[in-house]
């Protein structure tokens, strides 16, 4: 069976309602159902699903989609993990089940552009002195750069770029794998130039990404540059090392999660194989569900400046509201996970970790304003989803500081209600014509070749919904998690969810939008051949007959279709 009669098949078996309620507690409003959003703190419901069409969006924080995407979100999962998830659910085999073309193939594309370009990093790091020195002076065993695969990218403008083309690979799919840019003149050059390579594996070890350090501060460009999202790739739900960390936190039951990719391989070559680091960006629920997949431990391993401090606060709030139990260590002030390995040694570090704080004495021991730092923990525990949990951080936060549960809870409540009275309300628009065909293109496939045949891409006035329905028009019946970005995902998710369709009233909304969006192209087109036209008066009087003609036929088209 094709991935993408596998994906239908899948979707009428379960319903997204059922699973959705599995995770967050569901109510019925009108024929659609909402929750407080399970991907981002709220107080007032802004997490709406809609049965008929099978889609989830939250107005909130933008985040929707299919069941699929939903339990791909929640659980940090890839697609093919969470196929496997709901074919469990409906009793499908995914035995025997053929890739579809189209974006499953991008998707292959770019894995093995990056193992090329992974190999391509390794044999130019094995001919180059520079990166080979800089690597020796930061103190990186040669096991440790053979475990981490570290490569080099060279100078040249596009020497990835020609090796690329050179094992057979488009111009298109380079792009798309974010190893190359575009100049202003329209030439492709290498993204990555006279940097340190470090590969970013997902959990399957395929090479997801990368990220480049540069050798030397005098270097133009940012320290740290990782590879843009790509169909394989999404900052906020890789952590690097993970891959390498995975047995080394089920032999501890716990992750340190620290700064970057240097304290995560100089942990690892001093016998600490439990450490993990986000990627130039802040932890996020993504990470969290992914890290909960492996252990609720989190010790947070980070520089005791104000970064490091600030950095430390939000990563601990976000993970208890995910449900997870972090402890704190800062390092000694000037010192990162990497140069204290370096400067006191691995036996050093680990003296440290008996010292490291529950979230309540961290919060209870930061200098500044103490009762600020109570009340910013206090409004994060009324946020945390798992009320035992909740109501245990909440006990040990009265007990430490000597403050009354009752004042406590009354301080949640108070924030609950500042918080219910600031948010808007969530009125659902009602689509346009061009959402409506976007939404019936996607929901309908049976729909797709009568669509196509009445409507083309430039007909589209809006150029988000023109690039999604031309995605999705040339996806081959791709799963259009495979085809779409984040962005474009969010968006499709917004309009399946405002838009309400009864089945037998299908044709005629068809009908309906079909001609209000040809009328719109049509007017479109008149106005600009009457620009023409005065502009050809003026400027080439030989094109005004040709103008002329083409404006009456257009209109005379127009009267035949009812479209003026």
């Amino acid at each position: 069976m094709e991935l993408s009669e596998f994906v239908e098949e899948l979707k009428t078996k379960v319903d997204i309602v059922d699973v959705v309620s599995e995770y967050v507690e569901l109510k019925r409003a009108g024929s659609q159902f909402k929750a407080l959003c399970p991907f981002h703190p709220e107080k007032t419901p802004s997490f709406f699903v809609n049965p008929q069409r099978q889609f989830f969006h939250c107005f909130g924080c933008g985040v929707g989609g299919d069941v699929i995407s939903f339990v791909m979100k929640y659980e940090g999962l890839e697609f093919m993990e969470a196929l496997e998830v709901l074919s469990k659910k409906a009793g499908l085999s995914m035995e025997g089940l053929r890739a579809s073309k189209g974006a499953k193939g991008l998707k292959e594309r770019v894995l093995e552009i990056n193992a090329i370009a992974m190999r391509f990093f390794r044999d130019a790091l094995k001919k180059s002195e520079e990166p080979k020195e800089y690597l020796k002076k930061r103190g990186l065993s040669s096991e440790a750069i053979e475990v981490f695969s570290i490569g080099f990218a060279p100078s040249g403008g596009d020497i990835l770029y020609k090796h690329l083309k050179n094992k057979g690979h488009k111009d298109e799919d380079i792009l798309r794998a974010g190893l190359v840019k575009r100049t202003s003149e329209g030439r492709l050059i290498d993204m990555f130039r006279h940097r340190v390579i470090f590969p970013i594996f997902n959990t399957k070890a395929e090479v997801v990404g990368f990220g480049g350090r540069v050798l030397s501060s005098e270097q133009l460009g940012p320290k740290y540059l990782n590879s843009p999202e790509t169909p394989v790739f999404k900052k906020s739900r890789e952590l690097f090392g993970l891959y390498q960390a995975k047995e080394g936190i089920k032999d501890k039951g716990y992750v340190i999660l620290t700064e970057g990719y240097l304290d995560v391989i100089s942990a690892y070559q001093a016998g600490i194989k439990n450490v993990v680091a986000p990627l130039g960006t802040a932890l996020t629920e993504e990470h969290a569900h992914i890290i909960k997949r492996y252990t609720e431990k989190v010790l947070l391993l980070f520089d005791s400046d104000e970064a490091g401090v600030n950095a430390s606060k939000r990563a601990s709030l976000l993970l208890i509201q995910e449900g997870l139990q972090p402890k704190v260590l800062l390092l000694p002030a000037g010192e990162d996970l990497d140069s204290f390995i370096k400067n006191k040694g691995p036996e050093a570090l680990r003296k440290l970790f008996p010292r490291s704080l529950p979230v309540v004495d961290f919060f209870i021991s930061l200098k500044g304003d103490k009762l600020q730092n109570i009340r910013t923990l206090t409004e994060a525990i009324g946020r945390v989803k798992d009320p035992i949990l909740k109501g245990a951080i909440l006990q040990e936060l009265s007990e430490k500081t000597k403050i009354p549960h009752e004042l406590l809870m009354e301080q949640i409540r108070k924030r609950s209600g500042l918080e219910k009275k600031n948010v808007p309300s969530h009125k659902l628009k009602l689509p346009t014509a061009e959402e409506l065909i976007v939404a019936l293109f996607i929901s309908y496939p049976v729909l797709r070749q009568k669509i196509k045949m009445a409507l083309s891409e430039e007909m589209f006035s809006e150029p988000g919904l023109r690039t999604i329905f031309e995605k999705v028009s040339s996806s081959e019946g791709a799963p259009i998690q495979e085809v779409l970005t984040e962005e474009e995902l969010k968006r499709v998710s917004s309009i399946l969810v405002r838009t309400q369709i009864d089945d037998g009233q299908l044709e005629k909304n068809l009908s309906d939008s079909i001609k209000k969006i040809r009328a719109e192209d049509i007017k479109r087109q008149i106005a600009q051949l009457k620009k023409a036209i005065l502009k050809a008066e003026k400027e080439q009087p030989e094109k005004v007959k040709e103008y002329q003609l083409k404006l009456q036929s257009l209109m005379r088209e127009a009267r035949d279709e009812g479209l003026l």
